[in-house]
């Protein structure tokens, strides 16, 4: 998603800052390969622009990407009066320790320059639902990352650490066996309880796309609101340190059980 983010950019003036992108998935892509990114100008306003973003590999389109960019400019004082207001931290924050064993959970090939831990689940109130559970975790990217250009590489990476941990929150809410270390490959990881979990689409809306810093600590909350039929949603929250709302993000996804629905791990109607 990064990449489709930058590839949208350069065809934009300066002034122009992304604050959503919209990814679906439409098959397996190899890193080992190189791909071709096709941009298309779906519109060019004084405030808003958009573009589509066509990843294609092997003469196959393996992701369409829609990307929303915004001047920097404020709406406020063009004689309109504006809204806001920006939610809060869930749970008070744990953390973040700077040093700790399970950091090497997010260290491996995909991501080599990020480092996060996984907290433990927490229930909100006294249900007991997986509607009412949230899964927490911590991210940070090797810094230090630049803030030039309109803070494009925060918001870059913003993008990138938007789709770690997300969809492997939802099997960790469920009580699913899932094992987080970056090194296991993904049938070590599933060996238990899963047997298949891909993601069908993300997206990301920035809130504050000035207090992005990707490379001090960032905070995500992420609960799942629905499964059915195969699908689960799950949606999260990323603040900074001092519980800026930084983006609020969806991400839907395939999520294939061994058991069957009567045993003990789908008891709460995943």
């Amino acid at each position: 998603m990064p990449q489709c983010v930058s590839a949208a950019q350069q065809t934009l003036p300066q002034g122009f800052r992304v604050h959503s992108v919209q990814t679906h998935f439409l098959g397996n892509g190899t890193v080992t390969k190189p791909a071709t990114y096709r941009v298309e100008i779906l519109n060019d306003r004084k405030t808003f622009a958009t573009r589509q973003v066509k990843v294609e590999q092997d003469d196959k389109t393996i992701a369409l990407t829609t990307v929303g960019f915004t001047k920097t400019a404020p709406v406020a004082g063009r004689g309109s009066a504006i809204v806001e207001h920006a939610v809060p931290v869930a749970m008070p924050m744990e953390g973040p320790r700077e040093e700790c064993d399970d950091i090497r959970y997010i260290r491996g090939d995909r991501n080599p320059s990020v480092q996060g831990y996984a907290l433990p689940i927490v229930a909100k109130g006294l249900s007991n639902n997986a509607d009412s559970k949230l899964a927490r975790h911590w991210l940070r990217a090797d810094g230090p990352v630049s803030t030039a250009n309109g803070n494009l590489a925060n918001l870059l990476g913003l993008v990138a650490l938007s789709d770690i941990f997300l969809l492997d929150s939802a099997p960790r809410i469920h009580g699913l066996v899932y094992d987080l270390q970056a090194e296991k490959s993904v049938k070590e990881r599933m060996a238990r309880d899963l047997k298949a979990m891909t993601t069908i689409n993300h997206a990301i809306h920035i809130a504050n796309v000035d207090a992005v810093r990707v490379d001090q600590w960032v905070y995500v909350e992420c609960n799942t609101p629905w499964a059915s039929n195969g699908r689960i949603m799950v949606h999260s929250r990323m603040f900074s340190r001092d519980g800026t709302l930084l983006a609020t993000c969806a991400q839907e996804g395939l999520l294939l059980l061994r058991k069957p629905l009567g045993d003990d791990i789908a008891r709460q109607k995943l």
